[in-house]
């Protein structure tokens, strides 16, 4: 898989032409005719060799918005500020946990943070709204959800008539639910497929005994569900189903005002992505410090993320495309929107460009 594959070199060539003629506008629904161009050149000399600097931002400080804080896979804001990275290259970030993408996409749509790190569906069901986000970055390619299921219902035929919790309709645990159903030889009408939460609320759900089956990763630790009796009915990864997840997404408005801050902070999460290889056991300190988890059951969740997990954020477009379906399911208007309006790869590739990468010894795997 290239860095920028097939439409996403030529959505990168519109990028490209759009940050020459200077375009912007937040009433566009394409990332691309409303980029700006971070003023790095200025920094390192065009005709020098890439150093790996960066701009100083526009603002001051940044709010990012997370979807799940207690997910490793979505861990990167919240790591990138206890190692100080924001405040390295001149900014200062708040990290506000949320539970569940509709929390999340209301907060980013009314301004109340910059970012927001969720389900990629955020980007592709606003687009037909009049505040446009984009995907700036996707932390896993693979879908590592599973069906976990109370005590006592282990097979398909258990898990029909059964209540299945999700996040929300449209969402990427919806897209898993539907994939699980499926793999079981079920159908949507052989479930009840319901709203509930976060990952952490399924689980409690679960836990109390108000729902029997749900969706959650399928890395969770073994202790965890096997103390509460849970059985992962069927699980996702074995599947090896292609699906970008843990989005890292920006208003198209906000990008175009702020280039250099959106670049920065692009910089310190992907600092903080790449370290979960280059030092695991910060990592992991970091999140038991951060969600009160035990040590081993962390050593677990980061062993298993690293199988998975993308270090360089990188994604191709073509990845959403699956939960593109699952939302139009719910939502027919999300049919005709373009994954090429909903993704910008401008701030990746700027930081490739630059050296970045080569300087924080993060490789380029995609």
């Amino acid at each position: 898989m290239s860095m920028l594959h097939g439409s996403a070199k030529v959505f990168a060539l519109v990028t490209i032409v759009a940050l020459l003629a200077g375009c912007s506008g937040a009433g566009s629904s394409n990332s691309a005719s409303t980029a700006a161009t971070p003023s790095v050149a200025a920094s390192t000399g065009a005709s020098s060799a890439p150093t790996g600097e960066l701009p100083e931002p526009e603002l001051d400080s940044i709010k990012i918005g997370v979807s799940a804080p207690n997910e490793p896979v979505d861990f990167r804001a919240q790591l990138a500020s206890m190692l100080g990275l924001f405040e390295k290259y001149g900014l200062k970030a708040e990290v506000i946990g949320f539970e569940g993408d509709a929390k999340t996409l209301q907060a980013l749509t009314a301004g109340q943070i910059d970012f927001g790190i969720g389900s990629v569906a955020n980007a592709l069901s606003s687009q037909v709204s009049d505040t446009p986000n984009v995907v700036v970055g996707v932390g896993r390619l693979l879908n590592t959800d599973g069906l976990w299921c109370r005590k006592g219902i282990t097979t398909a035929d258990d898990v029909k008539g059964k209540s299945i919790a999700i996040s929300t309709f449209g969402g990427t645990s919806n897209a898993s639910a539907l994939a699980a159903v499926e793999g079981l030889g079920l159908t949507t009408s052989d479930v009840v497929i319901t709203q509930v939460g976060g990952e952490s609320e399924r689980v409690a759900a679960l836990k109390g005994g108000s729902i029997d089956c749900i969706i959650a990763s399928a890395e969770y630790p073994g202790t965890v569900m096997q103390d509460m009796g849970a059985t992962d009915v069927i699980n996702l990864q074995e599947k090896n189903i292609y699906a970008a997840s843990a989005g890292t997404e920006a208003r198209i408005d906000w990008l175009a005002k702020n280039p250099n801050t959106a670049l920065v902070a692009q910089a310190a999460m992907l600092e903080a992505q790449c370290s979960v290889w280059t030092d695991t056991e910060t990592a992991v300190s970091k999140f038991v410090e951060f969600t009160g988890e035990t040590q081993a059951n962390a050593e677990d969740y980061f062993d298993e993320m690293k199988k998975t997990a993308n270090r360089d954020l990188m994604w191709e477009d073509d990845s959403m495309q699956a939960l593109k379906d699952t939302l139009a399911s719910v939502r027919p208007e999300i049919a005709d929107v373009s994954l090429a309006d909903a993704s910008d790869h401008t701030w990746l590739q700027k930081l490739a460009d630059i050296g970045f990468y080569d300087k924080i010894g993060c490789p380029i795997e995609n």
